[in-house]
């Protein structure tokens, strides 16, 4: 019976390792769930599963095998509270045993011998040492039961076996030992439940701490401590734009207003984000990361009704930023505010203003689209009369009708993306902060961009403000046949010719059989004269295959930053 109810636990508790690993978890708390809620509901739920197979247990073992010791009233109350406490304490051990995984699968395996392995060796340890020396098998009993819960059920059952025996053989001879009770101390019983509730309080505590040392907090932190400063390092200023010196200084001056004229719905000031290689979960790794600055110094102002593009390659810190965000990565340094108010992971009533659609499709595999939307706009606060109505407008305005009864393993990656955005989108004094890499998406829908580069804003502004400064000018390229390149002088003598016709003309790259410059604005007076002179060239210089001659385009520009990432990696 002991080694089935073993088993139960990690079955069960593996559920929040998937929360985990498809972000659903994260983008519950964004809605406004708390973590003590998150983990208090998903107790309740876990503990009526847990029960119903109690209960088979217990049938099974009490009224159809009809097992001697259990016929006892007493010994069955024993086991009662035996198993009232071993449910909920077992759970929360193994809910923290599960931060220790990333896959739902590993974690299955590898906590269901975690929990058999202990209770299965140290039982048979207390079971051989207890005939022979019953004081030293009694410390033993203390010591496992506070040392892992799932030695308690063996350990419980088998001194609830001795003591029926025990009772069972004072009824027919006198051993000195009278009115003899389960609940009595030297019986090791109640040590048993004792141990239980420490556990429980133990797990419960450390189950909430893990929860914010996985966000990156500081173990100090994480115990409602301020910890140590994290010294920050400043930014050069030849790589700071003037432009994003501007938006500190905004930032800076609403900071010290104190809002008085109006609220931004964003504000970021002088976020700061190192990765250590200190990290708990990393102790135990042979190759540890080294530490990084993924998000160095950054500020921005967003005000209501405006999009703000967050632009940069792969690992300039756009993502990290986002999650900061939502409190998913605990910052360094710096702080950040949601409508004037300071966010917090603890802090619901915040998250219940953010609407978040990640990257990913953080949703339950079993559970409908329907269903998906109503639980969100519980948790948002919506009344309970107003949730079918709310639900069914979100779902017609979507165009997904036909699939809000199907669950999301079923849909299709675009269904589930309008799921998400249905069920996480804001829809009142909004601003937007969208993260992407096609430049024609942000073209079209954000008033304001920002371009990271290695952690660092490097420009900031309005879509034409970039054009006019960092895309004044124009780009040439010109490409020539694979025949030409067999002559090394042939490109050296086609840019000194390009040269001589430009003013202030930049070579840009000079690769294979391709030539590439940025003509500044000034050196274009005409652009009929370019253009007659690069025709003219290609005419008399048969090798030329083509050329362009363009206005740069926010994509270039974008491109033009993101190579210096390139080349400093």
């Amino acid at each position: 019976m002991a080694v089935i109810l073993g088993g139960i636990p990690p079955t069960i508790a593996v559920e929040v390792v998937e929360d985990r690993e498809s972000k659903v978890k994260n983008l519950l708390r964004v809605c406004g769930l708390t973590l003590k809620q998150y983990w208090f509901t998903t107790l309740v739920c876990h503990l009526i599963m847990f029960a119903i197979s109690v209960l088979l247990i217990l049938i099974v073992t009490v009224f159809v095998l009809n097992i001697e010791f259990l016929q006892n009233s007493e010994a069955r109350v024993c086991v009662f509270i035996l198993f009232i406490l071993f449910m909920p304490s077992s759970l929360i051990t193994c809910y923290v045993w599960t931060h220790m995984f990333n896959k739902k699968e590993t974690a299955r395996g590898v906590l269901t011998i975690l929990c058999y392995l202990p209770g299965m060796v140290l039982i048979m340890v207390v079971a051989l040492v207890s005939p022979n020396n019953a004081d030293t098998a009694k410390l033993l009993h203390y010591i496992f039961c506070f040392l892992t819960p799932f030695y308690i059920p063996q350990g419980a059952l088998l001194y609830i076996s001795v003591t029926s025996n025990l009772i069972k053989i004072s009824s027919v001879a006198d051993i000195g030992i009278k009115n003899i009770s389960y609940f009595d101390w030297n019986q090791n019983i109640d040590i048993c439940f004792i141990a239980l509730i420490f556990h429980m309080i133990f797990y419960s505590i450390l189950l909430l701490i893990v929860d914010k040392l996985k966000s990156g907090e500081s173990i100090m932190s994480s115990l409602g401590f301020d910890g140590s400063k994290t010294n920050i390092t400043s930014i050069p200023s030849e790589l700071e734009d003037e432009d994003v010196r501007q938006e500190r200084a905004d930032v800076q001056q609403y900071l010290h207003n104190g809002f008085q004229e109006r609220t931004p719905i964003v504000l970021l000031n002088e976020l700061h984000k190192k990765y250590s290689e200190t990290n708990l979960f990393d102790c135990f790794k042979k190759n540890k990361k080294p530490a990084k600055t993924a998000v160095q110094n950054m500020s921005l102002l967003l005000e209501s009704g405006h999009i703000f593009g967050l632009l940069g390659p792969n690992g300039a810190g756009k993502t990290t930023t986002m999650k900061i965000m939502i409190c998913e990565e605990i910052q360094t340094a710096g702080n950040f505010m949601i409508s004037g108010h300071k966010v917090k992971a603890s802090d619901s009533d915040v998250f219940k203003l953010i609407g978040y659609c990640p990257q990913h499709d953080a949703l339950w595999k079993e559970i409908t689209v329907k269903e998906h939307m109503s639980l969100i706009a519980a948790i948002r606060g919506i009344p309970d009369d107003r949730i079918q109505r709310i639900c069914e407008n979100y779902i017609e305005n979507m165009r997904i009708t036909e699939h809000k009864d199907k669950k999301s393993q079923e849909l299709s990656g675009g269904t589930k993306r309008k799921t998400i955005l249905s069920a996480f989108e804001r829809n009142t004094n909004r601003s937007a902060v969208l993260t992407t890499h096609s430049m024609e998406e942000a073209d079209a829908l954000c008033t304001r961009l920002g371009i990271m580069i290695k952690g660092v804003m490097r420009c900031v502004g309005s879509l034409q403000h970039l054009k006019n400064k960092y895309g004044a000018g124009y780009m040439l390229e010109i490409k020539w046949t694979h025949g030409a390149g067999s002559d090394a002088n042939f490109g050296p003598k086609l840019k000194q010719t390009i040269e001589s016709f430009f003013v202030h003309l930049v070579a840009k790259e000079e690769y294979n059989n391709r030539l590439i410059f940025d003509v500044p604005q000034q050196s274009v007076k005409s652009l009929s004269k370019i253009f007659g002179f690069l025709e003219g060239l290609r005419q008399s210089t048969p090798e030329i295959e083509e050329y362009s001659f363009s206005q740069k385009t926010i994509e270039q520009i974008f491109i033009d930053f993101a190579k210096q990432q390139d080349i400093d990696e």
